[in-house]
């Protein structure tokens, strides 16, 4: 049986035939083509492939050229260039939890986006401070200038801005400072690189456990709990209906965990839903915090309030704040079946 870590190694040392093969019809598109992707018109960002520069930007939190380090290694053992923004480089710690001042990180974003040289854009990490740019961007422009932009955490209200404001199919994946491990890369490589995948990528374990069984299948649309519930109510919240939805979180409390999901039960988010998935959470078996008997675990609060929704809904799939996590794409079909204990993507992420 060929390894994990042997199949890694092929992956990096591809030839990028693919790239090739299709080099003749690729000459005819733009940077991004429009697809029909079920009932909505969609921009599908041009794949990554070898020769491709990204971008390094901290529009949240504060990071590093340290922290960014393993990413930067791993593309450019994938033949990409990589630059890195002075969000990331320049540490100003005036700006407390965040790594510049909304218009510098407004600024830097804004022009990774409209510059022609650069392919993709990795957030560099979460945080807090994303949504205080919301306003400023020009969605316009981002959607003439449209490019693979990935991220997590915080970075979840970017990604609903960009799909709700300029039907941008955008990802929900490792941030530059994530460890990439031969799991966290194998699946980035499937989802935004040329040659990795027919758009077929799919995920079982026996370990997945069933709140609510059945089949679905609907565009992927979620993130991190806080900003999913956090998104309610502005103009960058996502219509939610038809669709699968992705959560996690991390360290929070059960209660908070409850009254999230309570706020999107008493929003209407899961009533036309056509599955949940659920990836990253903590206290499933109880709550050190609390005395013996004084809380419900996270797993009763799931179960509770997403067992009785009439949709399928599936815990454990790795994506979010963990090691190993899997890319999920915004706006691209994927499917559920509880029996068979798996979810697929089932159509490609980027052209």
């Amino acid at each position: 049986m060929i390894s994990r870590r042997e199949i890694l190694k092929d992956l990096l040392v591809a030839p990028f035939a693919a790239k090739a093969a299709r080099s003749e019809s690729l000459a005819t598109l733009t940077k991004a083509e429009t697809l029909d992707i079920g009932a909505s018109n969609l921009i599908v960002p041009r794949a990554l492939t070898k020769g491709s520069k990204i971008a390094i930007t901290a529009p949240a939190s504060p990071s590093s050229t340290w922290e960014v380090n393993g990413l930067v290694s791993k593309f450019r053992a994938l033949g990409v260039e990589c630059e890195i923004g002075e969000t990331v480089k320049q540490r100003n710690s005036s700006t407390r939890y965040l790594s510049a001042p909304d218009d510098r990180r407004l600024d830097e974003l804004m022009g990774y986006f409209l510059r022609d040289d650069i392919d993709g854009i990795f957030c560099a990490r979460g945080g807090y401070g994303v949504m205080r740019i919301l306003e400023k961007l020009d969605y316009a422009e981002i959607a003439r200038h449209p490019k693979i932009l990935v991220g997590y955490s915080d970075i979840t209200a970017l990604l609903f801005a960009l799909y709700s404001q300029c039907g941008l199919v955008c990802y929900h994946g490792p941030v530059a400072s994530s460890q990439f491990d031969e799991f966290t890369t194998m699946h980035m490589l499937k989802v935004l690189f040329s040659g990795y995948s027919d758009g077929i990528i799919e995920y079982t374990a026996p370990n997945l456990e069933i709140i609510s069984p059945g089949t679905a299948t609907g565009q992927l649309v979620g993130g991190n709990l806080t900003m999913v519930s956090g998104m309610l109510g502005t103009p960058y919240d996502v219509d939610t209906a038809g669709k699968i939805i992705f959560l996690e979180e991390t360290r929070e409390e059960p209660y908070k965990i409850d009254r999230m999901l309570t706020q999107m039960i008493l929003a209407g988010k899961f009533k036309n839903a056509s599955g949940v998935i659920l990836g990253n959470f903590e206290y499933l078996k109880g709550n050190r915090n609390f005395f013996p008997g004084r809380s419900f675990s996270t797993m009763q609060v799931l179960v509770d309030r997403l067992g009785g929704l009439g949709i399928p809904v599936m815990f454990g799939i790795p994506f979010g704040h963990m090691q190993k996590k899997m890319t999920l794409p915004l706006g691209v079909n994927a499917a559920i079946d509880t029996a068979k204990k798996s979810f697929s993507i089932i159509e490609r992420a980027i052209c």
